[in-house]
């Protein structure tokens, strides 16, 4: 997040935590701040803690400041925001973290989030995904065929809300390679 989607992360975390089980472990929280100002992550701290103890949930949260000027040359989302792209550094980021949910600021949960974790360890993949509903129509296919780059819309998947098993993110090189693409053909 940064400070123009601080209200959307409060939603977003509240929504998980709401979801989550009593019996649970709780809920851990790990925000990649894109330039959330001191002033709005202290409101954020308060009222995500507030709705915690509301909700009887046990939450961890950890703030990871991101040097942004990484993705200097890298072009906007189309919200205007370039922090969606510091999701592919989430296994550095969490390095002894096995796995984890990442979400957008726009996400809404409805149903516990660990069982999303129960389908991925269960699956045995990298990234556990929502299949994009806009199949070859999506903006995202456009970009793909204008650049050459073979697309299939069975094996695409919206990237706002994944499971990633970062431990085989790791060991397949997952952060290097999503840098090589990058390089190759947004930079």
């Amino acid at each position: 997040s940064d400070d123009g989607f601080s209200r959307q992360l409060l939603v977003a975390a509240a929504s998980a935590v709401c979801a989550s089980r009593t019996g649970d472990d709780g809920v851990r929280i790990h925000v990649l701040d894109c330039g959330i100002s001191d002033d709005k992550w202290a409101t954020f701290e308060k009222q995500i803690t507030e709705v915690a103890e509301k909700c009887k949930v046990f939450i961890e949260i950890a703030r990871h400041n991101i040097d942004m000027r990484q993705f200097a040359k890298v072009p906007a989302w189309t919200n205007g925001s370039k922090a969606a792209w510091a999701r592919i550094l989430l296994p550095q980021i969490l390095s002894s973290v096995y796995n984890c949910i990442y979400a957008d600021c726009d996400i809404f949960f409805i149903e516990n989030p660990s069982e999303i974790l129960r389908e991925l360890e269960k699956s045995g993949k990298v990234i556990l995904g929502h299949k994009n509903p806009f199949d070859d129509n999506s903006p995202d296919a456009k970009w793909f065929k204008k650049n050459g780059l073979p697309f299939c819309a069975d094996e695409y998947f919206c990237s706002g809300l994944v499971a990633m098993n970062l431990d085989l993110m790791r060991s397949r090189d997952i952060v290097e390679k999503c840098w090589e693409f990058l390089k190759k053909y947004l930079i």
